[in-house]
């Protein structure tokens, strides 16, 4: 009898052990999010320097249903940091549809997919648009949607996402 209970006891006890050890590492993530105002035209300061050039807007019908929509295209450049030029063992990849992003009419706004940019120290920049659809339909009047702000989402490689917004 007193051979089960040590047996029962030091499997609890193992038991428990494990547990406090699974505890001990769990970690909380805390992700921080940093608004600052910037102007069109001025470049972003992070890991890839971005500058967002005034935005052009066209009314069009997109598809056989008559769908309206203000076509927002956003011109930008990017480019590697100056210190990462030259360096053959550097590809950073950036998908510019998911960094930009429109605020209209109480929605934020995502851009259509594109494809992913890819820097490397040969081809250290690169220029392109990107173009968000911004649907005219009840409760998103044509008024609302021109009254639009860009802002462009900046990951730093850590917890902190900087969040820029264009006046």
């Amino acid at each position: 009898m007193k051979k089960w209970l040590v047996l029962i006891f030091a499997a609890i006890l193992f038991i428990v052990s494990g547990y406090k050890i699974y505890i001990l590492n769990i970690r909380d993530a805390e992700f921080h999010i940093e608004e600052t105002t910037t102007h069109y035209g001025v470049a972003s300061l992070g890991i890839a320097p971005t500058v967002i050039s005034k935005p052009k807007v066209k009314k069009m019908m997109i598809n056989k249903n008559q769908n309206k929509v203000l076509r927002v295209t956003v011109p930008y450049k990017i480019s590697l940091m100056k210190g990462a030029i030259g360096n053959k063992s550097l590809k950073q990849t950036i998908d510019m549809s998911n960094q930009i992003r429109i605020q209209a009419g109480g929605t934020v706004w995502t851009a259509n997919p594109s494809k992913n940019i890819v820097l490397t120290g040969k081809n250290w920049k690169t220029s392109g648009n990107v173009t968000i659809d911004l649907y005219i339909q009840d409760g998103y009047p044509e008024t609302a949607l021109r009254n639009f702000q860009v802002y462009l989402l900046e990951s730093t490689g850590t917890t902190l996402t900087i969040v820029h917004k264009y006046v």
